[in-house]
């Protein structure tokens, strides 16, 4: 939501924590955590932030 409104700075700080929570409590590989980085590695992309969106992507697969 925080994205759509270009309150990025604000997005990013929530996607960061759900993501380490995530990893933490299901797993890298589960399907919410995979998730989760999808959402931020498209949230970087409309942000112009190529090089990291592409990162958080290699990861994932």
């Amino acid at each position: 939501m925080y994205a759509d409104q270009g309150r990025y700075d604000e997005a990013e700080a929530l996607y960061l924590e759900a993501l380490e929570g995530r990893a933490r409590i299901l797993g890298e590989d589960h399907q919410a955590t995979l998730r989760t980085r999808n959402h931020l590695a498209d949230m970087y992309e409309r942000q112009g932030r190529h090089a990291e969106a592409e990162r958080l992507r290699v990861e994932d697969e």
